[in-house]
């Protein structure tokens, strides 16, 4: 059971936006490892939230905001954590 209320139809795209941008670097940047593992991270919190997702009970009342904060949350603790390595990478080159 998906909901498709518009808070998750948003979800949805911001997991699917960082599903093109781990491909886009994995087929087009340098560093292909950091993407390897960046992609491998989005595959297995994906099949977690697939999985929550998939329990229609997860989804009462007071139940699917915490369904949606998990989501967003690993979302972008991963993104946060991605920027990081970056920036560190960034500052240890100069």
């Amino acid at each position: 059971m998906f909901p498709t209320d518009i808070v998750f139809i948003i979800l949805y795209i911001a997991y699917f936006v960082m599903f093109g941008f781990l491909i886009f670097g994995l087929l087009k940047s340098k560093n292909k490892i950091f993407f390897k593992w960046n992609f491998l991270i989005f595959g297995i919190y994906l099949a977690i939230m697939i999985t929550i997702f998939l329990d229609s009970v997860n989804f009462k009342p007071i139940n699917s905001f915490f369904v949606l904060l998990y989501g967003v949350l690993f979302l972008f603790a991963h993104v946060i954590f991605m920027g990081i390595i970056k920036l560190i990478k960034l500052i240890a080159k100069k």
